[in-house]
């Protein structure tokens, strides 16, 4: 037996007999890394965090065993290996991994980017909201949806006026997932500029919006459901109808006897109800 082997087995006889030793546990995690041991690399690892989550050294040793598992399959230009690896690290749920996880969104490859992106919204840092709104408004990166559900998983409601602005002037991709965003933020201050989407946009964004109004709840946005109610795009019809319905606390469903968006037609024009958004002026009544 080499010397390097002994030591090792003399860290792990060490560390089952005093499994509380921190220290013994972080040497031995050490010496299986540099020995190339993997695998016996992260047990102790693991057990350390199990005796105190936050230990840098832990950490680091933990996930320097995926950076470098990601750096191998790099030199064989397999993406999808890669993405593998990143989705390996999202599970590890480790604030420690954001700053690689944000280096992986510009440049990488879009399978890749789209686990980046996924696992930013696990980790649910502020600091990677600035690179996941212009993820999500890249064609290159193909991240959009993977964005906006990181972006609505974090909930910083300071997003909503960068992203209601790219309802207006971002691609189709982008601007369709601008809306989910904003409707998983569900801050009502994005009503406005979502009720202005949905009479504007392209069908695929009218669905989009249209789904995200409901999420608000806010009054405002019922007139402009209401208008889409005859949207000719049948999809956004429907989806108008299902948030009117959320908004309102009413089930409208399709029947043999109408469609939901006819039902929803017909309660708008007797209910009564959120009349005073009903023009385009009205202002919000005081509390």
């Amino acid at each position: 037996m080499s010397l390097p082997e002994s030591e090792i087995f003399e860290l792990k006889l060490r560390a089952e007999l005093e499994p509380d030793n921190l220290p013994v546990l972080l040497e031995l995690g050490a010496a299986c890394e540099r020995a190339g041991l993997d695998e016996d690399a992260q047990r102790a690892f693991a057990r350390a965090l199990a005796l105190d989550p936050g230990h840098p050294l832990a950490r680091r040793g933990r996930l320097d065993y995926f950076l470098r598992r990601y750096g191998e399959t790099a030199a064989k230009g397999d993406a999808y290996a890669r993405a593998a690896i990143v989705h390996q690290v999202s599970e590890l749920r480790d604030r420690y991994a954001v700053p690689w996880l944000l280096s992986l969104l510009d440049g990488a490859e879009p399978a890749v980017c789209q686990k980046a992106a996924e696992a930013l919204g696990k980790l649910g840092d502020r600091a990677a909201v600035p690179a996941l709104i212009r993820v999500l408004r890249s064609d290159a990166a193909c991240a959009w949806w993977q964005a906006a559900e990181a972006l609505g998983a974090i909930g910083d409601r300071a997003t909503v006026p960068p992203l209601v602005a790219t309802l207006a002037e971002g691609s189709s991709n982008a601007r369709c997932a601008a809306a989910h965003a904003l409707g998983l933020l569900g801050d009502p201050a994005a009503a406005a500029g979502l009720a202005e989407a949905l009479a504007r946009g392209d069908p695929p964004l009218r669905r989009a919006v249209a789904e995200a109004l409901g999420r608000l709840k806010a009054p405002r946005a019922a007139p402009a459901l209401a208008a889409a109610l005859d949207d000719p795009d049948p999809q956004t019809r429907e989806a108008a109808a299902a948030s009117l319905g959320e908004l309102a606390g009413e089930s409208f469903h399709p029947s043999p006897f109408a469609s939901a968006h006819r039902q929803a037609r017909r309660w708008w024009e007797k209910s009564g109800r959120f009349r005073q958004w009903d023009e385009p002026a009205a202002k919000e009544p005081s509390p």
